[in-house]
């Protein structure tokens, strides 16, 4: 029986993952192992963000997998791991058993990062793949990566690592002070350079990372307000005051920003959203790097929005009584004046796409903090602890923020009215009638504040206070994954969603309101909960292993899955399921699961006629329950009860194997549950299979009289044997495809990295101009030394005649170094400007 299982799997594509865990790339040292453990100890009480620290040490671009260890940085490429699987599974096929020797085959890089001389905590790719951004808590630092599959261009050093250049962010910003919580690319960036880094002192900066690495290209300080009134005193340079007084609770933790800019985009992907620890939601807007892509018709439909608000309220004929009024057209002028000075400056990239520039805009007010905002729905008597990320899901019905807290519980919250862009005004105007004046007044009511309903309050069920960070899925926009100390979990708000579209298209249908009251009604009684799956659980016993990082595969070659990485490196893979192109969710597959089951027991019963084909079974087609409620979570089981070690029986280890059974028997449970709706499913399939054996037989016996030759007979058995096969063969010609249609580098690439080669030659060679350069520097030191000693000499009186002809010789000199000078100055500057 283990055999036949083992061959089995062996068939598999996708068993690769299963061996990934045991690649070189995720070994350690012990000296490593207690760094990790010192670093990612998350329960230090002398710090107060320690829950708040963004922890993500794996990361994926294109098909190479990078992992930080310590302050090194690992790559691995995925296709080479999934190739050697492909070639050495028929092996194992007719074998009937498998081992992870084919593994040390397959060699991982390893980055030069001389200057990264800290602990790696999180890592990001860039939007382009070309940047990778590592923090730790006192560093922020930029690595330019390889090309994709280390292409012939690749350069090593000496030891055989691949040479990267390193340049530190904000080297002189950074310190005990001021410590890295978390940091973000900007997703509208136009070089894919723009790094957001929120720390600890609140105050969130903007780097321009292919400018100026040591001064942010923007800053804003995240810090409250005290008393919501124009008077508040408040720093110039920021336009928000800070207290010394200011309380923890109040303390900016994490942020996210709203996403691309799209044609149907409002004013999200100009804004952030930052909590507070105490968790209140604020928003900042309008944020943006100086030059952005945006959507082409992104700009003209929110100046369309605009010029529509504001012909609405002119033609309520404001009058001077009606002070909010005049302040919500001051405001829209405002933000038409914002609109328009950024669409003077847009420029056509490809496509659908510009770029725009917001540095030049003629706004001379800082931008308003909007907060904290007005959170209504459902009052839960959950104790929340501190905030630990935020997350914004942009869905096509609503737009929907998630909060996830140190205890494990998280709150989806849907957006109410939209948040607009808004400024800050001066605080030092006396007179009442001055718009400014009213405008400051209006954006500091409590009216104006964005609002946000709580829809869902969900709890993970963690035991200890854990940091609980979130991830979205990047095929699906309504699904999410939570990973902390427990585990991971993939969370679906795919049923709020969709009743939220079948309620939008009965608003636009134009029905009348009673109609729509009904259908609200409706969609209020209806389940719109969040399906929660837990994927992967390390909380097993009292074995304290934490997620430190989780990546999510969609490649159409390797795989859709997810991998997830414990603190002692153990890496758990899960694969996912794609969505049925017939149901748009799993909640409509659970519902034509249960609905299948009532019409085959009716069937049964002897109440439903079979179809015309003879068939016992109905026409709907039966459906197998979602993953969500079949599947189980991946137990990571600890290090000390793995491999040949010898067990002890000790109480944690009687308590994690009492753990893990209880799990396993409420597994049992929950399969249970489908065994009587499928009971009567599978007796009336029995029957049917029962007249199909019998067509079969009629159909061997008339088969048998055909007299067939034993060569078929060999053909028909060999094609059955090679039918497991078939699987690795289909990847195999996919990545043949793949290849054929994804080059490395085209001729004309070649040619360019060729003349960028000869270019840094010519600047960097034995004869170039740096070369150059430093000789005329020595050559200069020697003169200016000979000077000096000729000064200390005896005065030498020289002629008219012998000064004029001196003074002639140095004025031609001095033409001819200052032509050299500006020769040089233009290479470097070409120079610059090719690379």
């Amino acid at each position: 029986m283990k055999t036949q299982q083992q061959q089995h799997s062996a068939v598999l594509p996708n068993d690769w993952l299963e061996y990934l865990g045991k690649h070189r790339i995720f070994e350690l040292k012990p000296t490593e192992s207690q760094q990790v453990a010192r670093t990612f100890d998350r329960d230090n009480q002398f710090d107060s963000f320690a829950q708040q620290y963004d922890t993500r040490v794996i990361v994926l671009r294109g098909n190479d997998l990078i992992v930080a260890v310590g302050s090194q940085l690992r790559i691995l490429d995925l296709n080479a791991v999934k190739d050697a699987w492909i070639n050495i599974a028929p092996q194992f096929i007719d074998a009937g058993q498998t081992n992870s020797d084919w593994l040390l085959d397959i060699p991982y890089k390893t980055l030069a990062t001389p200057e990264i001389d800290f602990t790696i905590e999180s890592i990001s790719v860039n939007g382009s793949g070309t940047l990778l951004a590592v923090s730790g808590q006192q560093h922020v630092a930029v690595v330019c990566l390889p090309t994709l599959g280390f292409s012939h261009i690749t350069t090593y050093s000496a030891e055989g690592h691949v040479e990267c250049d390193v340049f530190i962010v904000g080297q002189e910003t950074y310190d005990e002070n001021a410590r890295v919580i978390k940091f973000l690319w900007h997703p509208l960036s136009e070089t894919k350079t723009h790094l957001m880094v929120l720390s600890t002192d609140s105050v969130l900066r903007l780097f321009d990372v292919s400018g100026n690495i040591n001064e942010p290209e923007q800053l804003f300080d995240l810090t409250p307000t005290f008393g919501n009134t124009i008077f508040t005193k408040r720093r110039p340079s920021r336009g928000i005051s800070v207290d010394d007084d200011l309380g923890s609770e109040e303390e900016a933790v994490t942020f996210t920003v709203g996403g691309k800019s799209e044609k149907e985009s409002a004013w999200e992907p100009f804004t952030v959203y930052f909590a507070l620890r105490n968790g209140d939601m604020y928003a900042l807007c309008p944020v943006l790097p100086h030059n952005s892509v945006l959507h082409n018709q992104h700009l003209e439909s929110l100046a369309c929005v605009i010029d529509a608000k504001t012909n609405r309220l002119l033609d309520q004929k404001l009058n001077d009584a009606d002070s909010e009024s005049k302040a919500l057209y001051y405001l829209l002028r405002l933000q038409s004046q914002w609109i328009g000075d950024l669409m003077e400056s847009i420029k056509p990239l490809d496509g659908n796409t510009i770029v725009a520039n917001s540095k030049d805009h003629c706004i001379p007010f800082d931008i308003q903090r909007q907060g904290p905002f007005r959170v209504e729905g459902k009052k839960d008597k959950t104790s929340c602890g501190e905030v630990s990320d935020i997350l914004f899901l942009k869905t096509d019905p609503a737009n929907v923020i998630a909060l996830a807290f140190s205890n494990g519980i998280i709150k989806t919250h849907l957006l109410g009215a939209q948040v607009d862009a808004q400024w800050l005004m001066p605080n030092n105007i006396k007179d009442k009638e001055d718009w400014k004046y009213q405008l400051g007044l209006f954006l500091f009511s409590a009216d104006v504040l964005p609002k946000a309903t709580v829809q869902e309050t969900i709890d993970l069920n963690v035991k200890t206070t854990t940091s609980v960070m979130l991830v979205q899925d990047p095929i699906y926009n309504d699904t999410f994954y939570a990973y902390h100390r427990g585990g991971l979990h993939r969370l679906a708000i795919t049923k709020l969603v969709d009743n939220l579209t079948i309620l939008e298209k009965v608003f636009s249908s134009g029905k009348n309101n009673h109609d729509f009251t009904n259908a609200l009604q409706e969609w209020s009684a209806k389940d719109n909960s969040t399906e929660i799956q837990c994927l992967i659980d390390s909380s097993i016993a009292n074995t304290n292993d934490p997620l430190i990082g989780i990546v999510i595969i969609t490649d159409i070659y390797l795989t859709y899955s997810t991998l997830g990485l414990t603190r002692s490196y153990k890496l758990a893979s899960v694969e996912l399921g794609l969505r049925s192109s017939n149901a748009s969710t799993t909640a409509t597959t659970t519902s034509s699961f249960h609905d299948t089951n009532k019409t085959t027991a009716s069937s049964f019963d002897g109440k439903s006629s079979t179809n015309n084909s003879g068939s016992l079974l109905t026409d709907s087609p039966y459906t197998v329950p979602s993953s969500t409620e079949l599947s189980q979570p991946k137990i990571v089981v600890p290090s000390e009860y793995t491999g040949k070690k010898e067990i002890v029986i000790t109480e944690n280890s009687l308590l994690f194997v009492t753990q893990a059974s209880e799990k396993l028997y409420n597994s049992i449970k929950e399969l249970a549950k489908f065994k009587v709706k499928a009971e009567k499913r599978l007796a009336i399939q029995q029957l049917e299979l029962s007249r199909q054996v019998e067509d079969i037989k009629n159909l061997c016996d008339r088969i048998e009289q055909q007299n067939i030759q034993e060569e078929q007979r060999e053909k028909i058995s060999a094609a059955a044997q090679s039918h497991g096969k078939l699987a690795l063969r289909v990847d195999s010609v996919l990545r043949k495809v793949m290849g054929s249609y994804l080059p490395e580098l085209s001729n004309d690439e070649k040619k360019w990295v060729e003349s960028l080669q000869e270019i840094q030659k010519t600047m960097n060679g034995d004869r170039g101009y740096q070369k150059r350069v430093e000789m005329l520097k020595s050559q200069v030191s020697t003169l200016q030394s000979r000077t000096t000693q000729l000064s200390g000499q005896k005065e030498i009186h020289l002629t008219s005649a012998q000064l004029a002809s001196v003074r002639k010789t140095l004025d031609e000199q001095a033409i001819l170094v200052q032509e050299t000078r500006e020769k040089i100055q233009s290479l470097e500057s070409n120079m610059n400007t090719t690379t």
